[in-house]
């Protein structure tokens, strides 16, 4: 079943954005859940679900985050092209936070598991973006989802 159906059926309603930016997730009010949405750039795939992000209790700057979210080609564009959701974090290593962020991980695809849920912990600065993908290009013409 195609994901607007999914969501349609779910009762959820979520508004497409296009974003070239994110605000990361630490500038957000935390323990509130948020419906994050968006398109590729040429909207050949969509991204939407639900995200939390919640401050640690006993700490200043350490979060849990929570997803459910889901990825799904528009139609709009050649079949053989798949939508992929990708994330990006910051962990926290030991002592401190790890200088760089991960890199981008691909975490649902419209050609299998077209939906991801997962919680973290000791995290921040988690991006989500929604990506067209061919074998022959790889990820490309990628969009924040907010």
């Amino acid at each position: 079943m195609k994901l607007k159906s999914r969501l349609a059926i779910a009762g959820a309603t979520a508004a497409l954005a296009i974003g070239i930016a994110q605000t990361p997730a630490s500038a957000v009010e935390t323990g509130i859940q948020y419906e994050v949405s968006g398109v590729s750039d040429l909207e050949c795939a969509e991204a939407s679900g639900d995200y939390v992000y919640s401050l640690i209790e006993n700490t200043t700057d350490r979060y849990r985050a929570s997803y459910n979210i889901g990825v799904s080609t528009t139609g709009k564009c050649s079949s053989s092209l798949i939508a992929h959701l990708r994330i990006q974090y910051r962990e926290w290593i030991g002592t401190g936070w790890d200088d760089t962020l991960y890199a981008w991980k691909t975490i649902a695809t419209s050609n299998g598991n077209d939906w991801a849920h997962d919680s973290l912990y000791q995290i921040k600065d988690v991006h989500f973006a929604v990506c067209e993908y061919t074998s022959s290009k790889g990820n490309y013409n990628c969009n924040y989802v907010k």
